[in-house]
């Protein structure tokens, strides 16, 4: 599907090409410096490209610039069918309208996920990717953070 992927459908949405980094274009504003071209793209909502439930073994792959969270809550029902969830989170954003990580990891906490590791880190610009599976196949033997272990441990069946 060549559509970006959002919180509503937007028929035109301004997309704005990086100068340097093509793959890091994003649908929020950059500073001018940055920007090689604007274009604009259609944007769909998960639920509207999926509108049906999928069957089991679904991932979700979320590197968006930025646009991780309002794919997620253009997806309240497509979530529902994913078993794991893979986001690229950053720390240090470029600027007050970026979410921050821990916003994203509440909204799939709050959905029944688990962070269970965290790989491909570019510490310099503060980026990560995290992998979130849900409870039933979450393995403390395999996961790297603490407080998630506790967290699968002391959650009720």
């Amino acid at each position: 599907h060549q559509v970006a992927i959002g919180s509503e459908e937007i028929q035109d949405a301004p997309f704005y090409v990086k100068r340097r980094h093509q793959d890091g274009s994003s649908m929020f504003p950059m500073p001018e410096e940055q920007i090689r071209r604007r274009d604009k793209v259609q944007v769909r909502t998960l639920d509207t490209l999926f509108p049906d439930k999928l069957p089991g073994n679904v991932l979700l792959w979320l590197d968006c610039e930025n646009s991780e969270l309002n794919a997620l809550h253009g997806g309240i029902k497509f979530i529902e069918c994913v078993d794991m969830v893979n986001v690229e989170l950053t720390a240090r954003t470029s600027g007050a309208a970026w979410v921050p990580p821990q916003v994203i990891y509440r909204w799939l906490r709050d959905r029944g996920f688990y962070m269970l590791w965290v790989h491909t880190m570019r510490i310099p610009d503060g980026q990560y990717d995290a992998i979130f599976v849900r409870q039933n196949i979450f393995k403390p033997e395999c996961c790297c953070i603490p407080s998630e272990i506790e967290r699968f441990f002391n959650a009720t069946p």
